[in-house]
C-alpha cells in the first residue's frame, strides 16, 4: 500500500507542523531581537554592512512564512480542507527559495563582508576618542571585542598609531581595553613615567600583540556553520513535507 496508506500519517502531519509553527515563531522573535539588541559585537556587524540587516529581514520573513505554514498544515489535518494544503505546499517552495538565495547570498558575499567588517574595525581605530559622544555604541563595540577576544588592533597594537588622540599625545597613552593585564578599564590609559618629549613607540605599551582580525573571522565562521546546519535540517524537513502533503492530498482525493 505504500507510505502513503499508512494510518498515522495525519498524526504525524500534524505533529511535523506543530513543531514548525512553534519554529517559525522562534526564527521571528529570534530575528526581532537580533534586531533590536545592543549587545556590541551585534551592534558591530550591522554597522559594518547594511546587509546584514538585509538578511535579519530575510530571517524574520522566512520565520513567518513557517508559522503560516505550520498553521495551513495543522488546519489542513483537522479540518480536511485539500486548499490549505495547496497553500501549504505554496509555502514550502517559498521558504526553499528563500534559503537558497540567503545561501548564494551569503556565500557570494563573504568576502564583501570580511572586508567591509576590515573597514569599519580600521575606521574606528583613527576616529576613537571616548572623551565625545560620537560614534559612542561603535566604540563601545571596539572595546568590547578587544576584552573579549583578548587582541589589539586589528592585524596588531600598531594599527592603533593612526587613531588621531594618540598622536596628539605622542603615544604617551594607550588604549585601555589592549592592556595585557586583567582591567577591564576603556578610553586611554596614561603610561607611567612617560613624558611628551620621549620618543614613545607602539613597543613601549604594555599591551596584547594579537590582533583581532583572525577572532573577528573565527567567530563569524562558526556562527555561519550553526546557520548552514540550521538550514539544511530546515531543508530535509521541508522535503519530509512535501511528501506528506502529497500523501494527504492523494488520500482526500481517494475520499471523494
Amino acid at each position: 500500500m505504500g507510505l502513503c496508506c499508512v494510518r498515522i500519517t495525519p498524526y504525524v502531519f500534524f505533529f511535523f507542523n506543530h513543531i514548525f509553527f512553534i519554529l517559525g515563531a522562534l526564527i521571528v522573535g529570534c530575528g526581532v531581537w537580533i534586531l533590536t539588541e545592543k549587545a556590541p559585537f551585534t551592534l558591530f556587524l550591522q554597522a559594518s554592512s547594511p546587509l546584514i540587516k538585509v538578511g535579519i529581514y530575510v530571517l524574520i520573513g522566512v520565520g513567518g512564512i513557517l508559522l503560516l505554514k505550520g498553521f495551513l498544515g495543522c488546519a489542513a489535518t483537522l479540518f480536511e480542507i485539500q486548499c490549505f494544503l495547496g497553500l501549504y505546499i505554496i509555502c514550502l517552495v517559498l521558504i526553499f527559495a528563500a534559503q537558497m538565495a540567503a545561501g548564494l547570498f551569503v556565500y557570494f558575499q563573504d568576502t564583501t563582508l570580511r572586508t567591509k567588517v576590515s573597514d569599519t574595525f580600521t575606521q574606528l581605530l583613527q576616529t576613537y576618542n571616548s572623551t565625545d559622544k560620537v560614534n559612542k555604541s561603535l566604540e563601545t563595540v571596539l572595546d568590547y571585542v578587544q576584552v573579549h577576544f583578548s587582541c589589539c588592533g586589528w592585524t596588531g597594537p600598531e594599527n592603533w598609531v593612526v587613531n588621531m588622540a594618540l598622536q596628539e599625545r605622542n603615544l604617551t597613552y594607550y588604549p585601555c581595553s589592549c592592556d595585557n593585564s586583567t582591567m577591564t578599564q576603556v578610553g586611554f590609559c596614561p603610561l607611567e613615567k612617560a613624558a611628551a618629549s620621549q620618543n614613545i613607540t607602539v613597543n613601549d605599551w604594555p599591551v596584547r600583540q594579537q590582533g583581532c582580525e583572525r577572532a573577528v573571522h573565527t567567530w563569524m565562521e562558526e556562527n555561519f556553520d550553526i546557520i548552514i546546519g540550521v538550514s539544511i535540517g530546515l531543508v530535509l524537513a521541508e522535503m519530509l513535507g512535501i511528501v506528506l502533503a502529497f500523501c494527504l492530498c492523494k488520500k482526500k482525493r481517494w475520499r471523494l
